[in-house]
């Protein structure tokens, strides 16, 4: 194996390693975007691994964007086909000599819950389970509505809560609404490693992309304030799976059965779009959303496990 750092015309090959076992699959075009449009703060190192003339291996260490100072996300992947042979052990001596140079205090990775050989060596170098995300998916063409779909939303409506199409919003105001329900919402749900809110300008710029389609949110109302939210991230282009963001209801309408109505009416617009299929991540600890996705019908895909390691003495 030749190893050499990552270079921009490698992206291409690096997105069909990348998409081997990733249930949401993402597009060139999206992965291009996003690459273009990487925050300058932003730490990203890469390395690629070559043989037999193909893009075969990767890791990678990537920073900025944690609550925490010090807080570092690193991956590695090998082909199915070429593991076995010690390249993950090679790669990860790579990684930990990169990190010689960084003040890490704490270090996450990720993996799924079958991976088992992964999950070994994580163990092996220090990292402990931190979060577990359950999977679950859900082809379109086997939907079907909910008996108590009526019932659910006509709940709603008599609180006086209106459910709304994003898009169809009149309201000078309503991109910064949105975007205090999805950070208050992401940073109230539980994570490995805290959650850093991105301020009003950032998060602008990271939902404007091309996977972040706001036709189709959906948007709980109470007068003109946002009180629930949902909608979809689409990494592979309409025609491939996509992944709802988070459902999130304002802490003091919760218990009123706005997430549920909010997901009854968005899965009506999803099968509409035509969306294939829907990947969603649901941590264990919300058995309230759990009981909801498995109600629409979504079936469980093996957990993504979030694993952390600690530098011994950081401060």
């Amino acid at each position: 194996m030749r190893i050499r750092r990552y270079q921009d015309d490698d992206l291409a090959a690096l997105v069909e390693l990348s998409n081997l076992e990733n249930p949401l699959p993402a597009s060139l075009s999206n992965a291009r975007h996003g690459e273009d449009n990487i925050p300058p703060e932003r730490l990203l190192m890469r390395f690629i691994g070559e043989q037999d003339g193909r893009l075969m291996a990767s890791v990678s260490i990537s920073g900025g964007f944690f609550a925490e100072p010090g807080t570092f996300r690193v991956g590695c992947f090998v082909h199915p086909d070429y593991r076995g042979r010690g390249h993950g052990r090679t790669l990860w001596n790579l990684l930990e000599s990169q990190l010689a140079f960084l003040a890490w205090k704490k270090l996450m990775a990720q993996t799924w819950a079958d991976r088992e050989a992964a999950l070994a060596m994580l163990g092996r170098r220090g990292f402990a389970v931190a979060h577990e995300d359950l999977f679950l998916r859900l082809e379109l063409a086997r939907y079907k509505r909910p008996e108590d779909y009526s019932e659910r939303l006509r709940r709603v409506e008599l609180q006086g809560i209106v459910i709304r199409l994003y898009a169809e919003i009149n309201d000078n105001d309503k991109e910064r609404r949105l975007w205090r329900i999805f950070e208050d919402s992401e940073a109230d749900v539980p994570h490995a490693v805290p959650y850093r809110k991105q301020d009003f300008e950032e998060w602008k710029k990271a939902f404007a992309g091309p996977p972040m389609d706001t036709d189709t949110y959906v948007v709980a109302l109470d007068g003109e304030e946002f009180v629930g939210v949902t909608g979809l991230m689409l990494p592979g282009g309409p025609d491939a799976p996509a992944m709802p963001l988070i459902t999130g209801t304002v802490p003091e309408y919760r218990g009123r059965g706005i997430a549920t109505a909010l997901k009854y009416a968005a899965m009506e617009l999803y099968e509409k779009r035509g969306v294939p299929a829907l990947v969603t991540g649901n941590a264990r600890e919300n058995a309230a959303m759990l009981a909801i996705n498995k109600k629409l019908g979504f079936e469980p895909m093996p957990s993504l496990l979030s694993l952390v390691r600690e530098r011994e003495g950081a401060a």
